[in-house]
């Protein structure tokens, strides 16, 4: 497949939908650089949609390039404020930095647009926990339990966040 939008890029290089549909065949075989690489093209043609933004944050986030990753969620949003999935992942690489103030703030937009976003949830107890906000913590990640009670990653988390508040104490 993609080597058929590859022949139709070199006959219409100027076609973003092209590139974003082989950023998108990159992207589900695990070629990372690549779909950044072709999503970079098509939003150099076409920079308005913001789900194409969304996208190319989310790869730079499974590159661990955090500081792209927000500045690209954060034109994402610019577009579209109300786009939650981009504030959950804007909330992912704020904590993967370290950022976990703005993190909370990410996720609690996220929540406030959709409230059944275990990501944003989970994301939140992280922040809070790192935070040593425990109670705030064992609330957030209970809410992303109910939502989705097998959550391992949130399971976790409350586990050590149980932990350390006995430990407090």
């Amino acid at each position: 497949m993609s080597d058929l939008v590859k022949k139709r890029l070199e006959k219409d290089p100027k076609d973003a939908e092209l590139w974003f549909k082989l950023a998108y065949q990159y992207f589900q075989e695990e070629q990372h650089e690549l779909a950044i690489d072709a999503y970079k093209k098509g939003l150099k043609l076409k920079p308005d949609n913001p789900i194409h933004w969304h996208n190319l944050g989310f790869l730079y986030i499974e590159i661990e390039d955090y500081d792209n990753a927000i500045i690209t969620l954060h034109n994402a949003l610019k577009l579209n404020p109300n786009l939650s999935i981009a504030w959950t992942e804007l909330s992912s690489a704020l904590l993967e930095k370290g950022e976990f103030q703005e993190a909370i703030q990410a996720c609690k937009k996220a929540i406030e647009l959709n409230s059944r976003d275990e990501v944003a949830w989970t994301n939140l107890g992280s922040s809070y926990f790192n935070l040593g906000q425990y109670d705030n913590a064992i609330k957030s990640l209970n809410n992303a339990l109910d939502i989705v009670p097998g959550l391992e990653f949130a399971k976790t988390i409350l586990k050590l966040t149980l932990k350390a508040k006995d430990q407090k104490y």
